[in-house]
């Protein structure tokens, strides 16, 4: 999954829905993508705070 997510060659934001510790901590730093949420809502961006877009 991490690597067809890698493979398009940029990426804003992934959210990871898991039960798993060990899952989020191996994915998060395999993809390479801009914020990464863990177990919680992903969309809501506070304007001028977080980049978006």
């Amino acid at each position: 999954m991490v690597e067809q997510i890698n493979s398009f060659g940029y990426g804003l934001t992934l959210g990871i829905e898991t039960r798993l510790g060990s899952r989020a901590q191996a994915i998060c730093p395999a993809a390479q993508v801009g914020n990464v949420y863990v177990n919680r809502g992903m969309t809501g961006a506070v304007v001028g705070v977080q980049p978006f877009g």
